[in-house]
């Protein structure tokens, strides 16, 4: 009666000891499941934070590009800049010579018209010279002709040529002054018109020197255009670029928590894998244990028979 006891506790620990081996592969099999999770999770995660790395070196590629722009916008704004300042001070100085010449040519136009005037006035004086160089002629002539003649008139006839000759020489005086006020008017009419000329040739350069400026304000504007629309298209492509880094980021991080999470479940796994085997090798223990005192029993039952 003690040995089939004994014999039955020996059966009883062969079954708890098949049931901790039982126990152990399941715990194993749950262990191995949660290493396979943790380590696709941990791939996962790594994919995320290549993935993401890839996204913050794009973007900082962006931003450096867009950095780019914008300094080559805001040189070709400050160059433009340049130019339009280039362009009105050349207006300005176009300008400038516009109104001095226009002076000149004033002054000439004036200056003609005095000219003309004095040459007129000459004339004038000329016409009242011969004139009176004519009339006195004719005195003379009367008078050379009454001495002719004799008698009481001869002192008449003197007086008359003396009145004449004073006359003459009067209009002579007169038509001289007369041609050097033409003279004068005709000196002072070229200088008009050289300064007319001169006047003229300033307008054209100072008109010149405006339509110039003006090219160039339009040019440097067009500069300043381009040169902001390269700015903006910079900083839109820097504000794209700080985005996939913070995407990127994101991602890393989100990665990194997936391979932290996987290793921990693969922790988790390795920890249950353990316990299982621990209590796997229990489990066999114990079944040898029982076998072995099953063994014992059987033999003793045998002996005792005998």
């Amino acid at each position: 009666m003690h040995h089939i006891t004994k014999m039955l506790l020996g059966g009883t620990n062969v079954l708890s000891g098949v049931t901790e081996v039982l126990l152990g592969v399941t715990k194993v099999l749950l262990g191995g499941t949660n290493v396979l999770l943790g380590v696709t999770e941990v791939l996962l995660g790594g994919t995320n934070v290549l993935s993401g790395v890839t996204e913050v070196l794009l973007g900082v590629t962006k931003v450096l590009l867009g950095g780019t722009n914008v300094l080559l916008g805001v040189t070709e704004v400050l160059l433009g800049g340049t130019n339009v300042l280039s362009g009105v001070t050349e207006v300005l100085l176009g300008v400038t010579k516009v109104l001095s010449g226009v002076t000149k040519v004033l002054l000439g136009v004036t200056e003609v018209l005095l000219g003309g005037t004095n040459v007129l006035s000459g004339v004038t004086e000329v016409l009242l010279g011969v004139t009176k160089v004519l009339s006195g002629v004719t005195k003379v002539l009367l008078g050379v002709t009454e001495v002719l003649l004799g008698g009481t008139n001869v002192l008449s006839g003197v007086t008359e040529v003396l009145l004449g000759v004073t006359e003459v020489l009067s209009g002579v005086t007169k038509v001289l002054l007369g041609v050097t006020k033409v003279l004068s008017g005709v000196t002072k009419v070229l200088s008009g018109v050289t300064k007319v000329l001169l006047g003229v040739t300033e307008v054209l350069l100072g008109v010149t020197k405006v339509l110039s400026g003006v090219t160039k304000v339009l040019l440097g504007g067009t500069n300043v255009l381009s040169g902001v629309t390269k700015v903006l298209l910079g900083v839109t492509e820097v504000l794209s670029g700080v985005t996939k880094v913070l995407s990127g980021v994101t991602n890393v991080l989100s990665g990194g928590t997936n391979v932290l999470s996987g290793v921990t479940e693969v922790l988790l796994g390795v920890t249950k894998v353990l316990l299982g085997v621990t209590k796997v090798l229990l489990g066999v223990t114990k079944v040898l244990l029982g076998v072995t005192k099953v063994l014992s029993c059987v033999t003793k039952v045998l002996s005792g028979v005998t």
